[in-house]
């Protein structure tokens, strides 16, 4: 129960840190020009995302967006948590992973719906002419999460294997 516990609160902790942050965005960084930082390493600026991965699909008719990002999402999220959570037991890292895809995606998802089809964007980072595109904060929830069940995944110390007994028959079996 502690785990679902902790998962809850990641959950809501990572929307809550999302929407709060671009409500600040709207406020401070809207009409303005972008916030240099560390010689142009940061920058803080205000975008509307109507697209998806750095803008894929911005271009799509509204009915398109709405189906791609909406709908198509909501049904992706869905069978992610069905996924992710469906085995018992839960691996903590997998948990932990799945929960912040899931939280990022909801915050999105949140943000297209409220804001009629875009996502608030105002990070960027880079070093002279290469940079990230524009993300924000649920973004980053779920390049981690998806790292986290990446590392888990090629990393994760896997059981031995059970040894095999030669039966009376003469065939094998695994204990």
């Amino acid at each position: 129960m502690k785990r679902w516990t902790a998962l809850a609160l990641l959950f809501v902790g990572l929307v809550s840190v999302d929407q709060w942050t671009k409500q600040i965005a709207v406020a401070e960084l809207m009409a303005r020009p972008a916030i240099r930082m560390l010689g142009d390493m940061f920058r803080l600026q205000y975008a509307e995302n109507r697209g998806g991965f750095l803008s894929f699909g911005a271009d799509f008719s509204h009915p398109a967006r709405f189906l791609v990002f909406v709908v198509l999402s909501s049904i992706g999220l869905a069978v992610l948590a069905w996924i992710g959570f469906r085995q018992r037991p839960v691996d903590r890292k997998q948990a932990y992973g799945f929960t912040m895809i899931l939280a990022g995606g909801a915050s999105n998802l949140f943000d297209r719906i409220a804001n009629g089809g875009y996502v608030i964007d105002f990070l960027n980072v880079g070093v002279g002419p290469l940079r990230t595109g524009v993300f924000n904060i649920a973004d980053m929830a779920i390049l981690f999460g998806t790292g986290l069940l990446l590392w888990d995944h090629f990393f994760r110390k896997r059981p031995e294997s059970a040894p095999e007994e030669t039966t009376d028959a003469g065939t094998t079996e695994t204990e």
